[in-house]
Protein backbone atom coordinates (compact mmCIF):
# COMPACT_ATOMS: atom_id res chain seq x y z
CA UNK A 1 0.00 0.00 0.00
CA UNK A 2 1.55 3.32 -1.25
CA UNK A 3 1.57 6.07 1.53
CA UNK A 4 3.49 8.92 0.11
CA UNK A 5 3.53 12.35 1.21
CA UNK A 6 3.75 13.51 -2.51
CA UNK A 7 0.82 15.74 -4.29
CA UNK A 8 0.45 17.04 -7.71
CA UNK A 9 1.54 20.53 -6.59
CA UNK A 10 4.72 18.94 -6.09
CA UNK A 11 5.41 17.53 -9.54
CA UNK A 12 7.72 20.27 -11.28
CA UNK A 13 5.50 21.42 -14.80
CA UNK A 14 3.83 18.89 -16.85
CA UNK A 15 0.28 21.19 -16.21
CA UNK A 16 -1.92 19.48 -18.78
CA UNK A 17 -1.17 16.28 -17.64
CA UNK A 18 -1.83 16.64 -14.37
CA UNK A 19 -5.50 18.09 -15.17
CA UNK A 20 -5.59 15.02 -17.31
CA UNK A 21 -5.03 12.90 -14.00
CA UNK A 22 -7.57 14.98 -12.09
CA UNK A 23 -10.27 14.84 -14.65
CA UNK A 24 -9.62 11.25 -15.61
CA UNK A 25 -8.60 9.54 -11.65
CA UNK A 26 -9.16 11.90 -8.95
CA UNK A 27 -12.31 13.83 -9.53
CA UNK A 28 -14.55 11.06 -10.16
CA UNK A 29 -13.07 9.28 -6.99
CA UNK A 30 -13.45 12.21 -4.79
CA UNK A 31 -16.76 13.27 -6.03
CA UNK A 32 -18.72 10.11 -7.13
CA UNK A 33 -21.97 11.90 -7.42
CA UNK A 34 -20.83 14.03 -10.13
CA UNK A 35 -19.93 10.96 -12.80
CA UNK A 36 -23.25 9.14 -13.20
CA UNK A 37 -25.11 8.30 -16.28
CA UNK A 38 -22.98 9.36 -19.57
CA UNK A 39 -20.91 10.79 -17.27
CA UNK A 40 -19.65 7.73 -15.80
CA UNK A 41 -15.79 6.83 -15.72
CA UNK A 42 -15.32 5.68 -18.97
CA UNK A 43 -10.94 5.76 -18.74
CA UNK A 44 -10.38 2.49 -16.57
CA UNK A 45 -6.82 2.30 -18.09
CA UNK A 46 -4.41 5.25 -18.27
CA UNK A 47 -0.85 4.43 -19.72
CA UNK A 48 1.83 7.33 -18.79
CA UNK A 49 4.72 6.12 -21.35
CA UNK A 50 8.16 8.16 -21.35
CA UNK A 51 12.00 8.32 -20.60
CA UNK A 52 13.76 7.79 -17.94
CA UNK A 53 14.03 9.89 -15.48
CA UNK A 54 10.77 12.32 -16.69
CA UNK A 55 8.50 11.74 -13.39
CA UNK A 56 6.08 8.57 -14.25
CA UNK A 57 7.08 7.43 -10.68
CA UNK A 58 6.70 10.59 -8.96
CA UNK A 59 3.17 11.37 -10.82
CA UNK A 60 1.88 8.02 -9.60
CA UNK A 61 3.59 8.35 -6.00
CA UNK A 62 1.28 11.88 -6.04
CA UNK A 63 -1.26 10.69 -7.69
CA UNK A 64 -1.83 8.35 -4.74
CA UNK A 65 -1.17 11.02 -2.36
CA UNK A 66 -3.57 13.23 -3.31
CA UNK A 67 -6.51 10.35 -2.70
CA UNK A 68 -6.11 10.09 0.97
CA UNK A 69 -8.22 6.91 2.29
CA UNK A 70 -8.40 5.67 -1.51
CA UNK A 71 -6.61 2.10 -1.70
CA UNK A 72 -3.68 2.29 -4.32
CA UNK A 73 -1.65 -0.86 -5.02
CA UNK A 74 1.82 -1.05 -6.88
CA UNK A 75 2.80 -4.02 -8.43
CA UNK A 76 6.30 -4.52 -10.65
CA UNK A 77 6.34 -6.99 -13.41
CA UNK A 78 8.59 -8.96 -11.02
CA UNK A 79 6.24 -10.22 -8.33
CA UNK A 80 3.87 -12.42 -11.08
CA UNK A 81 7.39 -13.14 -13.59
CA UNK A 82 10.32 -14.02 -11.27
CA UNK A 83 11.40 -18.08 -12.06
CA UNK A 84 10.40 -18.46 -8.02
CA UNK A 85 6.93 -17.31 -9.04
CA UNK A 86 4.81 -20.47 -10.55
CA UNK A 87 1.20 -19.08 -9.75
CA UNK A 88 1.56 -15.49 -10.51
CA UNK A 89 -1.72 -15.53 -12.83
CA UNK A 90 -3.54 -16.55 -9.33
CA UNK A 91 -1.45 -13.43 -7.80
CA UNK A 92 -2.44 -11.08 -10.37
CA UNK A 93 -5.91 -12.40 -10.02
CA UNK A 94 -5.97 -11.95 -6.20
CA UNK A 95 -4.33 -8.12 -6.65
CA UNK A 96 -7.31 -7.08 -8.87
CA UNK A 97 -10.14 -9.12 -6.84
CA UNK A 98 -8.22 -6.94 -3.78
CA UNK A 99 -8.96 -4.15 -5.64
CA UNK A 100 -12.13 -4.44 -6.85
CA UNK A 101 -13.47 -5.12 -2.68
CA UNK A 102 -11.95 -1.75 -1.79
CA UNK A 103 -13.03 0.38 -4.11
CA UNK A 104 -12.21 3.19 -4.74
CA UNK A 105 -9.14 1.69 -5.87
CA UNK A 106 -6.05 1.93 -8.03
CA UNK A 107 -3.57 -0.50 -9.52
CA UNK A 108 -0.25 1.25 -10.42
CA UNK A 109 1.83 -1.44 -12.57
CA UNK A 110 5.64 -0.38 -12.97
CA UNK A 111 7.58 -1.43 -16.02
CA UNK A 112 4.30 -3.29 -17.84
CA UNK A 113 5.82 -3.56 -21.01
CA UNK A 114 7.89 -6.66 -19.07
CA UNK A 115 4.81 -8.49 -18.08
CA UNK A 116 3.98 -10.26 -21.12
CA UNK A 117 7.32 -10.07 -22.97
CA UNK A 118 8.37 -13.73 -22.68
CA UNK A 119 7.57 -16.15 -24.76
CA UNK A 120 6.19 -18.59 -22.44
CA UNK A 121 3.20 -20.39 -20.87
CA UNK A 122 3.49 -18.40 -17.55
CA UNK A 123 3.13 -15.76 -19.74
CA UNK A 124 0.29 -16.68 -22.19
CA UNK A 125 -1.22 -16.94 -18.58
CA UNK A 126 -0.42 -13.50 -17.20
CA UNK A 127 -1.25 -12.12 -20.63
CA UNK A 128 -5.13 -14.09 -21.02
CA UNK A 129 -5.62 -13.09 -16.56
CA UNK A 130 -4.85 -9.53 -17.43
CA UNK A 131 -7.55 -9.11 -20.07
CA UNK A 132 -10.18 -11.18 -18.09
CA UNK A 133 -9.41 -8.96 -15.07
CA UNK A 134 -9.44 -5.74 -16.25
CA UNK A 135 -12.58 -6.11 -18.75
CA UNK A 136 -14.34 -7.35 -15.30
CA UNK A 137 -13.74 -3.79 -13.34
CA UNK A 138 -16.29 -2.34 -12.46
CA UNK A 139 -17.26 0.80 -10.29
CA UNK A 140 -14.24 3.22 -9.17
CA UNK A 141 -11.20 0.86 -9.65
CA UNK A 142 -8.92 1.91 -11.98
CA UNK A 143 -5.19 0.66 -13.62
CA UNK A 144 -2.59 2.85 -14.51
CA UNK A 145 0.25 1.38 -16.38
CA UNK A 146 3.56 3.14 -16.38
CA UNK A 147 6.40 2.19 -19.29
CA UNK A 148 9.69 2.94 -20.67
CA UNK A 149 8.64 1.15 -24.00
CA UNK A 150 5.16 1.17 -25.32
CA UNK A 151 5.91 -0.13 -28.72
CA UNK A 152 6.40 -3.51 -27.03
CA UNK A 153 3.17 -3.88 -25.14
CA UNK A 154 0.91 -6.17 -27.35
CA UNK A 155 -1.69 -4.32 -28.90
CA UNK A 156 -4.59 -6.26 -27.28
CA UNK A 157 -3.27 -4.73 -23.82
CA UNK A 158 -3.17 -1.39 -25.59
CA UNK A 159 -6.00 -1.23 -26.46
CA UNK A 160 -7.58 -1.23 -22.87
CA UNK A 161 -5.60 1.74 -22.18
CA UNK A 162 -8.11 4.24 -23.73
CA UNK A 163 -5.62 7.19 -22.00
CA UNK A 164 -1.98 6.78 -23.64
CA UNK A 165 -0.11 9.84 -22.52
CA UNK A 166 3.34 11.05 -23.25
CA UNK A 167 5.37 12.20 -20.05
CA UNK A 168 7.60 14.44 -21.97
CA UNK A 169 11.33 16.25 -20.95
CA UNK A 170 11.23 18.98 -18.82
CA UNK A 171 10.92 22.19 -21.43
CA UNK A 172 13.30 25.27 -20.58
CA UNK A 173 10.76 26.83 -17.68
CA UNK A 174 10.62 23.49 -15.52
CA UNK A 175 14.01 23.09 -16.12
CA UNK A 176 15.00 26.40 -14.62
CA UNK A 177 11.97 25.84 -11.76
CA UNK A 178 13.77 21.87 -10.90
CA UNK A 179 17.19 24.21 -10.30
CA UNK A 180 15.67 26.48 -7.97
CA UNK A 181 14.11 24.24 -6.26
CA UNK A 182 16.77 21.24 -6.00
CA UNK A 183 18.98 24.10 -4.54
CA UNK A 184 17.03 25.51 -1.86
CA UNK A 185 15.56 23.99 1.38
CA UNK A 186 14.83 21.56 2.63
CA UNK A 187 17.73 20.46 0.28
CA UNK A 188 19.89 23.01 1.92
CA UNK A 189 20.30 24.79 4.24
CA UNK A 190 19.37 28.71 3.96
CA UNK A 191 23.08 29.43 4.27
CA UNK A 192 23.92 27.11 1.99
CA UNK A 193 22.33 28.15 -1.54
CA UNK A 194 23.27 29.22 -3.69
CA UNK A 195 22.37 33.09 -4.14
CA UNK A 196 21.32 33.00 -8.16
CA UNK A 197 19.00 35.69 -10.54
CA UNK A 198 16.28 35.24 -12.27
CA UNK A 199 19.05 35.00 -15.09
CA UNK A 200 21.30 32.75 -13.64
CA UNK A 201 18.31 29.77 -13.09
CA UNK A 202 17.19 30.84 -17.04
CA UNK A 203 20.88 30.54 -18.10
CA UNK A 204 21.44 27.36 -16.37
CA UNK A 205 17.66 25.60 -18.30
CA UNK A 206 18.98 26.59 -21.68
CA UNK A 207 23.22 25.23 -21.31
CA UNK A 208 20.63 21.57 -19.75
CA UNK A 209 18.69 21.12 -22.87
CA UNK A 210 17.95 17.55 -23.42
CA UNK A 211 18.54 16.92 -19.58
CA UNK A 212 15.68 14.96 -17.91
CA UNK A 213 14.44 15.76 -14.43
CA UNK A 214 16.42 12.83 -12.76
CA UNK A 215 19.61 14.07 -15.04
CA UNK A 216 19.14 17.52 -13.48
CA UNK A 217 18.76 15.65 -10.23
CA UNK A 218 22.12 14.44 -10.88
CA UNK A 219 23.48 17.76 -11.40
CA UNK A 220 22.28 19.11 -8.46
CA UNK A 221 23.49 16.72 -6.22
CA UNK A 222 26.83 16.72 -7.71
CA UNK A 223 26.65 20.63 -6.93
CA UNK A 224 25.82 19.93 -3.24
CA UNK A 225 29.20 17.80 -3.23
CA UNK A 226 31.73 20.78 -4.15
CA UNK A 227 32.17 22.38 -0.57
CA UNK A 228 32.25 18.92 0.75
CA UNK A 229 34.93 18.24 -1.68
CA UNK A 230 37.19 21.19 -1.01
CA UNK A 231 37.18 20.49 2.60
CA UNK A 232 38.16 17.15 1.63
CA UNK A 233 41.60 18.27 -0.17
CA UNK A 234 41.70 21.60 1.65
CA UNK A 235 45.84 21.93 3.38
CA UNK A 236 45.26 25.20 5.42
CA UNK A 237 41.87 26.60 7.10
CA UNK A 238 41.16 29.84 9.06
CA UNK A 239 39.03 30.43 12.03
CA UNK A 240 36.19 32.77 11.39
CA UNK A 241 36.44 35.93 13.81
CA UNK A 242 32.97 36.46 13.85
CA UNK A 243 29.94 36.09 12.18
CA UNK A 244 29.94 36.41 7.79
CA UNK A 245 27.02 36.56 5.32
CA UNK A 246 28.42 33.08 3.50
CA UNK A 247 27.46 31.02 6.54
CA UNK A 248 30.43 31.33 8.44
CA UNK A 249 30.10 30.87 12.12
CA UNK A 250 32.57 32.51 14.46
CA UNK A 251 35.17 29.60 16.13
CA UNK A 252 34.61 27.26 13.42
CA UNK A 253 37.52 26.54 10.26
CA UNK A 254 36.92 26.75 6.49
CA UNK A 255 39.20 25.71 3.96
CA UNK A 256 41.45 28.85 2.93
CA UNK A 257 44.54 29.57 0.54
CA UNK A 258 47.97 28.99 2.26
CA UNK A 259 48.93 32.74 2.82
CA UNK A 260 45.60 34.02 3.62
CA UNK A 261 45.58 36.12 7.12
CA UNK A 262 45.25 33.46 9.97
CA UNK A 263 45.80 30.45 7.51
CA UNK A 264 46.67 27.36 9.51
CA UNK A 265 48.07 24.17 8.08
CA UNK A 266 45.63 21.71 8.77
CA UNK A 267 43.75 18.22 7.28
CA UNK A 268 39.79 18.42 7.55
CA UNK A 269 40.50 15.18 9.73
CA UNK A 270 42.19 16.91 12.27
CA UNK A 271 39.28 19.07 12.95
CA UNK A 272 35.85 17.97 15.66
CA UNK A 273 32.76 17.90 14.02
CA UNK A 274 31.75 21.37 15.84
CA UNK A 275 34.88 23.59 13.79
CA UNK A 276 33.73 22.73 10.68
CA UNK A 277 31.64 24.66 8.47
CA UNK A 278 31.09 24.72 4.69
CA UNK A 279 30.84 28.01 2.41
CA UNK A 280 28.19 28.71 0.71
CA UNK A 281 27.48 27.19 -3.37
CA UNK A 282 28.27 29.36 -5.74
CA UNK A 283 27.05 29.55 -9.84
CA UNK A 284 30.25 28.38 -10.61
CA UNK A 285 30.06 24.88 -8.50
CA UNK A 286 26.90 24.22 -10.36
CA UNK A 287 28.28 24.76 -14.28
CA UNK A 288 31.30 22.90 -13.13
CA UNK A 289 28.80 19.97 -12.25
CA UNK A 290 27.69 20.61 -15.41
CA UNK A 291 31.22 19.58 -17.13
CA UNK A 292 30.70 15.96 -16.06
CA UNK A 293 26.45 15.13 -16.16
CA UNK A 294 26.05 14.22 -19.58
CA UNK A 295 21.94 13.90 -20.63
CA UNK A 296 20.89 10.08 -20.56
CA UNK A 297 18.40 10.23 -23.13
CA UNK A 298 19.49 10.15 -26.64
CA UNK A 299 17.89 11.70 -29.66
CA UNK A 300 17.25 7.93 -30.96
CA UNK A 301 14.65 7.56 -27.81
CA UNK A 302 12.81 10.50 -27.95
CA UNK A 303 12.49 10.05 -31.82
CA UNK A 304 10.98 6.92 -30.77
CA UNK A 305 8.47 7.58 -28.20
CA UNK A 306 7.28 11.22 -30.93
CA UNK A 307 6.21 8.27 -33.16
CA UNK A 308 4.52 6.21 -30.52
CA UNK A 309 2.72 9.54 -29.82
CA UNK A 310 1.62 10.19 -33.24
CA UNK A 311 0.40 6.56 -34.20
CA UNK A 312 -1.24 5.83 -30.83
CA UNK A 313 -0.83 8.66 -27.95
CA UNK A 314 -3.60 10.54 -26.55
CA UNK A 315 -3.39 14.01 -25.86
CA UNK A 316 -3.68 14.75 -22.08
Amino acid sequence: MDTPALTLQDVIGLERLKDCLKECLILPVKFPQLFQGSRRPHHRGIMLYGAPGVGKTMLSRALAGELAGVTVLRASVYDFTSKYMVDGDRRLRELFSYAKEHAPSILIFDDIEGLFQRDSETCRRLLTEWMVQFTGLTGLTFVLALTLSPWEIDAAIRKRFSKRIYVPMPDIAARAEMFRSFLSPPHLTAETCPELTTEDYDELAHKTHGFSAADISVVTRDTMMAPIRELQTAKYFRKIVSEGSAGEAAGKFIPCCHDDEGAVQKNVLDLSEKEVVIRRITKDDILQALESVKPSVSEEDLAKFSQFTEDFGSLP
